[in-house]
């Protein structure tokens, strides 16, 4: 069902491994199933989105919101507004779920609540985070 939906959405083992992209996640990142899911974030990017994966794996966040940096398979970078959770099965850990709330087509400059200029929307929605 989620392979279908238009918002970019995977999974992520508790270890840090991409294990589920649906096929807009692909378009975006490309097919890095297998991969550690730094390697899809920009160098300067890379410890935030460590600790923001972290939080939900140590149970200390329910959920985050974060823009990063991705890459894609082209070397194009592209800013994702991400919001993301950890799964459970009973009390054991499997991961993390998120999907992009934003893709930010151009730099952002300043941010407001109501618009983010250079944006385009995905249909979906996400929780508040931190």
């Amino acid at each position: 069902m989620l392979e279908q939906v238009n918002v970019p959405s995977y999974h992520i083992d508790a270890a840090g491994v991409v294990r589920w992209l649906n096929a807009a996640a692909r378009s975006v990142v490309g097919d890095v199933r297998g991969s550690q899911f730094t390697s899809v974030v920009a160098p300067e990017d890379t410890r935030r989105a460590r600790e923001l994966f972290a939080r939900k794996v140590i149970g200390g966040a329910r959920v985050t919101d974060a823009v990063v940096q991705v890459v894609g398979p082209d070397g194009e970078r592209v800013a994702v507004e991400i919001s993301s959770v950890p799964v459970h099965r009973g009390d054991h850990l499997l991961g993390v779920f998120g999907q992009v709330s934003d893709l930010i087509e151009e730099p952002m400059r300043t941010r407001s609540s109501n618009s983010r200029p250079g944006s385009r929307r995905c249909s979906c929605s996400s929780s508040e985070g931190e």
